[in-house]
């Protein structure tokens, strides 16, 4: 066998694939538990130590993971939640992840949410958008 071939037979049997899906899932699912439930915290073991936030309203700025929990954590706060659905959610050529859902607040007001994570070790959210919906 060619040396790409036994690399790619190792990385599948290595469980390359069930991890990089494994990490995705989870990924997916910390975010879910956190919009749903608004809890920032949730996503603090996959926020990279700086990340780039859009607060509806505000200039996109590059902060802290900490920042970016404690900015989480007010909006969860101002616009406590009521329901987060996960409309999207895929991988580009780089590996790459990105998410999109929407999000509603007790008062009916609905947000975008779109996420991106990059591999560094694991996957690591570098980039949350958060936008209100107009209407």
């Amino acid at each position: 066998m060619s040396g790409w071939l036994v690399a790619v037979v190792l990385f599948v049997f290595s469980g390359g694939f069930t991890g990089a899906v494994s990490a995705a899932q989870d990924l997916s699912s910390s975010l879910i538990t956190a919009f749903r439930k608004g809890k920032a915290n949730t996503l603090m073991p996959w926020l990279a130590s700086s990340v780039s936030l859009w607060m509806p309203g505000e200039e996109a700025r590059v902060i802290s993971r900490e920042q970016v929990r404690r900015q989480l954590q007010q909006f969860f706060s101002a616009h406590p939640p009521r329901a987060f659905r996960l409309l999207h959610k895929g991988t580009t050529s780089q590996n790459q992840q990105y998410f999109l859902g929407k999000y509603t607040d007790q008062k009916g007001a609905v947000f975008r949410i779109y996420c991106v994570a990059r591999p560094n070790g694991k996957m690591q959210i570098v980039e949350i958008r958060i936008t209100k919906e107009k209407g």
